[in-house]
């Protein structure tokens, strides 16, 4: 999972009403909120009008238009962890 990002980077993420597709947009602000033990991002995603802003965490953003976000690749590697203790 990506946790390094920043300003300037394309991230993806999922968007109500895009077919459960991926949708890109740019970073253009990190935001370390007090109270929060990890950065938020606040990504810019172009659409027909107005460019769409989300505010969103490594967990939930993916750096590939076909990859995972990082729930899913940290929740694989915790499981893979997991599996060969056992």
């Amino acid at each position: 999972m990506k946790r390094d990002w920043q300003v300037g980077d394309t991230a993806y993420c999922y968007v109500g009403n895009h077919q459960g597709k991926l949708s890109e947009g740019k970073i253009v602000a990190v935001l370390n909120l007090e109270g929060y033990s990890y950065s938020q991002y606040v990504i810019s995603i172009p659409t027909g009008v107005d460019d769409l802003l989300e505010v969103r965490d490594a967990l939930s953003m993916a750096d590939k238009k076909d990859g995972q976000i990082g729930f899913w690749q940290e929740f694989r590697d915790r499981y893979r962890k997991n599996k060969e203790t056992l």
